[in-house]
């Protein structure tokens, strides 16, 4: 099936939503480091028949046990910095279009 992104999503969001592990939907799009997705973007998830493994609760308490949380945290600021990048990029673009005086 395909997914469009949307406003907040992070790989793995997408793909506990899915029940599909995370490498599964990189491989299947062809995602390259650094693995970012992007508002509008087109992805592709491999939906086995059946329940599936899914992407786990991940690693427990101690040193680093909340890596997957802060790792969505750092994917969804870095997609309001992309959406506001945008932004900037399209005002830019108006502001070369205005004519001179």
């Amino acid at each position: 099936m395909n997914y469009t992104v949307q406003p907040g999503d992070t790989l793995f969001d997408i793909a506990r939503r899915f029940n599909v592990p995370v490498n599964v939907i990189i491989s299947a799009n062809g995602l390259q480091p650094p693995f970012f997705v992007f508002v509008g973007q087109v992805l592709r998830i491999p939906i086995a028949p059946g329940p599936g493994p899914g992407p786990g609760p991940g690693p427990g308490p101690g040193p680093g046990g909340d890596v997957g949380r802060r790792i969505d945290q750092i994917e969804r600021r870095l997609n309001r910095i992309d959406n506001r990048l945008d932004q900037l990029e399209r005002r830019v673009e108006r502001l070369e279009q205005r004519p001179r005086r």
